[in-house]
């Protein structure tokens, strides 16, 4: 994995608006490294509380645990500048800019039916789902 992709990946667990991660991207004018981000003026993209949140652990060697837990759990990440993030999504006005996922990625640009659902619905959402 290359420092551009882990720094990409860093961001991932902060839950970030995809138009925020981008953001923050662009501001590094192609210089996707940790001393970068450390210099970057991030609280005039994000609020004070998420750029001291990102900044007190923005380091390639907390990067590259995260991503090793998450291996251990058996999730993968994608995020939507990877090759092999679903093309569907891609269309989407709100597409997400990170991918959790465990299986095969690859069964997400096949045609698909989706069940939305909540474990406590509302009064209505039982009447109009009967």
């Amino acid at each position: 994995m290359n420092e551009k992709q882990l720094l990409i990946y860093f961001l991932s667990q902060f839950d970030l608006a995809p138009n925020k991660v981008e953001e923050i991207l662009a501001c590094l004018d192609g210089h996707f490294t940790f001393s970068a981000l450390s210099k970057l003026k991030l609280d005039k993209i994000l609020s004070p509380s998420m750029t001291n949140k990102i900044m007190s652990v923005a380091e390639e060697n907390y990067a590259k645990a995260y991503l090793e837990n998450l291996q251990e759990l058996e999730i993968n990440l994608v995020c939507k500048l990877d090759d092999n993030f679903p093309q569907k999504l891609l269309g989407l006005d709100d597409c997400p800019f990170f991918l959790f996922y465990k299986g095969d990625l690859s069964l997400a640009n096949q045609k698909s039916v989706a069940i939305v659902g909540t474990r406590l619905p509302s009064n209505y959402g039982r009447m109009v789902t009967e």
